[in-house]
């Protein structure tokens, strides 16, 4: 499975009336250029024979249709399959948002790029898998090893997880029969 790394940003400018923009330095606007520079990370800075994943998955900013809000924020997910490619994307994130805040006279504040998992590929890893997965749990992914009945997933067959510590996953992550 991939090692992930959780972010929270931070864009703080200048609120006002929606009517009188050239009042303020909107956050909003600064984040909508960051969320679309994080876009060529993985594109433009991953090896292509490597892998990562860049998601910002929450965005907020205000509450009313006629103020821009002085903050403006955003949190996401970085994924990779090794811890070099996984520290090459938090490098560009973080400089794209130190670069996006001044750029937009706004102040940005990334907070500490944290680790929720760390990859174990290998021999030494306690589930091999068959496959990289972009699946990232705190818990290891199952696999072959684990004695379960067959059971139809998707277009393919898969082994119904039976070992407690995954009982919140639904299938092991091989489909072939024993």
């Amino acid at each position: 499975m991939a090692g992930a790394d959780f972010v929270d940003i931070t864009l703080r400018g200048r609120g006002g009336h929606g009517a009188l923009p050239q009042t303020t330095r909107d956050p909003v606007v600064a984040l909508g250029a960051l969320i679309q520079a994080v876009q060529g990370i993985v594109g433009r800075n991953v090896d292509p024979l490597r892998s990562g994943v860049v998601s910002i998955t929450r965005i907020r900013g205000g509450d009313a249709y006629n103020v821009i809000p002085g903050e403006a924020s955003c949190r996401g997910t970085i994924r990779a399959l090794d811890d070099e490619t996984r520290a090459l994307m938090r490098d560009s994130l973080r400089r794209i948002a130190e670069g996006v805040a001044p750029a937009h006279e706004v102040e940005g504040d990334i907070r500490d790029i944290f680790t929720v998992r760390e990859n174990c590929p290998g021999p030494t890893a306690r589930w091999p898998i068959a496959r990289p997965s972009w699946p990232a749990r705190i818990s290891p992914t199952c696999c072959a090893m684990c004695p379960a009945p067959i059971s139809g997933w998707g277009s393919g067959m898969a082994r119904l997880c039976t070992i407690p510590a995954m009982s919140s996953m639904t299938a092991c992550c091989r489909s072939v029969p024993r």
